[in-house]
């Protein structure tokens, strides 16, 4: 229920500085950025043009989907001690950080200190690192019933991701369309994050033959759906990625969380 409690004050302090978010979104919209980096985003790129309203509601609905799939794990796996609902869990509570984005928007007409941008963007980096490695972990579980090799995992996935979040460069001064600031090792945290996140969707495929259940039938076909859509909602800028994101990721996680209880309903 972490993310329930994180995702929850970040909403109600949007809905408190709505009206200079507002403002801040008006000003960041005149700006000529470069494109932020996606998988959908690289398609989306080609035919639409940066909408930054798209990416500041896409943030408020991750946020929500945080707070909303940390319910539903608690409601479905309240009395089960279930390794994938840990990692899903870890999962779900970095897509909370992703509610802090649109007050980055507020730095365009108040005078923010640089240090709080550059704070925010090292927490993005933390936190969507942190959803990769738990997915990739929910995913290996899922291929491996002795679950007694998994005790400290949790600690190793925060450690990795501090430790790119402290290590990759912020560039306070600079922007993506997307509202975020630019990065360094942009390119190479693209193509490890995907690979991560490919990985993920292929053990997800191999759980069904190790496990020979029906329920984990079609599992790495939706964690993909979890993957592009969680990839649409992060870096989408116009409203083709985010619109679409946001199915896939809904689908994805509704399908995962019903199958996983399923079959453990039955154990």
């Amino acid at each position: 229920m972490l993310s329930f409690f994180i995702a929850l004050p970040i909403l109600g302090m949007i809905v408190l500085k709505f009206s200079s978010i507002l403002v801040g979104l008006e000003a960041f919209s005149r700006l000529s950025l470069p494109r932020s980096r996606g998988l959908l985003q690289l398609i989306a790129a080609r035919f639409f043009a940066p909408v930054p309203v798209a990416s500041f509601a896409s943030a408020i609905f991750i946020c929500l989907v945080s707070a909303v799939c940390q319910i539903l794990l608690y409601w479905f796996f309240e009395k089960t001690n279930v390794y994938e609902v840990f990692y899903l869990s870890i999962f779900m509570l970095s897509f909370s950080a992703e509610g802090l984005r649109p007050f980055l928007y507020q730095s365009f007409v108040e005078n923010w200190p640089i240090g709080r941008v550059f704070f925010i963007g090292h927490v993005l980096v933390f936190a969507r690192f942190l959803g990769v490695f738990a997915f990739l972990g929910a995913s290996l579980t899922a291929c491996n019933r002795d679950f007694r090799k998994h005790g400290r995992s949790g600690l190793i996935i925060f450690g990795l991701a501090f430790l790119i979040s402290v290590g990759v460069p912020v560039d306070a001064y600079s922007w993506l369309s997307n509202g975020t600031p630019k990065i360094g090792f942009a390119i190479i945290l693209f193509y490890t994050e995907n690979i991560l996140m490919a990985m993920a969707c292929l053990s997800f495929m191999v759980a069904f033959y190790i496990r020979e259940a029906s329920e984990f039938r079609f599992l790495g076909l939706f964690a993909l759906y979890i993957a592009l859509g969680r990839d649409g909602l992060l870096y989408g800028d116009s409203y083709l990625p985010t619109a679409v994101g946001a199915v896939f990721l809904i689908v994805g996680l509704v399908y995962m969380i019903r199958r996983i209880h399923r079959y453990y309903l039955w154990m």
